[in-house]
């Protein structure tokens, strides 16, 4: 057993935790600030301390400095969501562990066993993982899920526990301060977004075989979502929220090894198709976003839904694809149109693929003036992820280098679609996205209707 220093304030959570500790065989020494507890440490020759952060006087942060100029002592400090930054602080100090307020006996004694025995320690990964925006926790409402911070390497530290109330003020606090993404387990980020917790039968047989091409693809997407798609003059926020959110969305949904094969599909199929519905899903995260779909799973549908709106072209031939629309003949357009339902047969067998994501990639052609494609729906018939997923593939066709666009601005696509085909798109959703770029870029005058 161990002599342990405990350092806290609070004198009826500070005697709780001696008396956990010396019923699991510690010998136990206290101080009620990092300047007794430092006072401590020349006589009583602990093997580990903790501590809490916030204290008067001298606070662990503080205590931890100071005795790390002279001894590298396994320092333990108990934190939570309100310490996020002091706890990046401490962790770069050297801080060998953290254990989140409130903490049961078992987490106090893996969190000694991990300092006091480092070959035991179970190494976290990045892959054990999802990142989101802080945005995303702006929401009001009590957390349901364990929240971590990213220290360094793949050091994550739980900074709050299920359950718990946040106040929408520190999470704005802290996004001020500069503190872009909070983490959630994979698992935890599945239920965030209302994926099935489990895959299927078939997907784990073979999903070890499958597991480098995912990483490929996720590797190729993360590369297209950070350079190949254009966002200049756009709110960086709102970019880098959506940016997360879809990579997040994207790792979870290619556990499913089908899921993987189709997107390969498209990265082969024609050079552009992978990068536009990349763009697409990207961009429809950000439009939701604007227009106040708060709710995760209906992000997660609108993220899906882009990345998949297209995925029937890959059963058109690429002589077609590769040339402007406007050189196809009459029987090509036809082979074209078909292409949603197609897309709807390839999806049949990817349990993850909502009944709304079907709605879209069979509805994403359908137009406000009734003269769309596949059904020449009317307006009010048509789903609305699948509105607001035209608006945002008809500005990424125009923005991404494809057979009939050589890379537009933003802007010009903006004013292109304005010019060309607006009355055909949802108004709500086109405004949405104008208001991304409104007052960033100069002379960014769009209007709608």
């Amino acid at each position: 057993m161990a002599k342990i220093l405990v350092v806290d304030d609070d004198d009826i959570f500070r005697t709780a935790v001696e008396k956990n500790l010396k019923m699991a065989g510690h010998e136990i020494r206290s101080a009620e600030n990092g300047s007794k507890g430092l006072g401590q440490l020349s006589s009583e020759k602990p093997d580990l301390i903790i501590s809490d952060i916030r204290m008067p006087e001298m606070d662990g942060v503080e205590m931890l400095k100071a005795i790390r100029a002279t001894s590298q002592i396994p320092i333990i400090l108990m934190t939570g969501f309100a310490e996020i930054m002091e706890t990046q602080t401490a962790h770069s100090l050297g801080a060998n562990d953290f254990i989140p307020k409130p903490f049961t006996s078992e987490d106090l004694n893996h969190a000694i066993e991990r300092c006091l025995r480092p070959a035991h320690k179970a190494a976290t990964k990045d892959d054990d993982f999802c990142k989101l925006a802080i945005d995303d926790f702006i929401t009001g409402r009590t957390i349901k899920y364990n929240i971590f911070v990213k220290l360094s390497g793949s050091k994550y530290v739980k900074v709050a526990h299920k359950g718990e109330d946040i106040s929408m003020d520190r999470v704005r606090f802290y996004r001020d301060k500069g503190l872009a993404y909070l983490y959630l387990r994979r698992e935890d980020f599945r239920q965030y977004v209302g994926f099935s917790v489990h895959l299927t039968e078939a997907a784990k047989k073979t999903n070890i075989i499958s597991h480098d091409r995912k990483l490929g693809l996720l590797r190729h997407t993360g590369e297209i979502l950070t350079e190949q798609i254009q966002h200049d003059g756009l709110d960086e926020q709102s970019f880098n929220s959506a940016q997360a959110f879809v990579g997040a969305t994207l790792d979870i949904l290619t556990d499913n090894p089908r899921a993987v094969e189709v997107l390969e599909a498209l990265k082969h199929h024609a050079d552009h198709l992978l990068v536009h519905s990349v763009g697409v899903s990207l961009y429809s995260v950000m439009i939701a976003q604007a227009v106040e779909w708060h709710l995760p799973a209906n992000r997660a549908k609108v993220a899906m839904g882009g990345l998949f709106h297209d995925v029937g072209l890959k059963e058109v031939a690429r002589e077609i694809l590769d040339r402007p629309r406007y050189t196809w003949n009459q029987s090509e357009v036809k082979t074209y149109e078909t292409h949603p339902m197609r897309g709807l047969n390839l999806l049949a067998d990817i349990p993850e693929i909502s009944e709304d994501v079907r709605e879209v990639v069979k509805q994403h052609h359908e137009n406000c003036l009734s003269r769309g494609f596949p059904a020449g729906m009317k307006k009010a018939a048509i789903h609305p992820m699948a509105k607001l997923i035209s608006v945002a593939d008809e500005f990424c066709y125009r923005i991404i280098k494809g057979p009939e666009f050589k890379d537009m601005t933003p802007m010009e696509a903006l004013q292109d679609i304005k010019s060309t085909n607006a009355e055909q798109l949802d108004k709500a959703f086109l405004d949405a996205l104008v208001r991304l770029f409104k007052g960033k870029i100069p002379g960014a005058t769009v209007q709608t209707g």
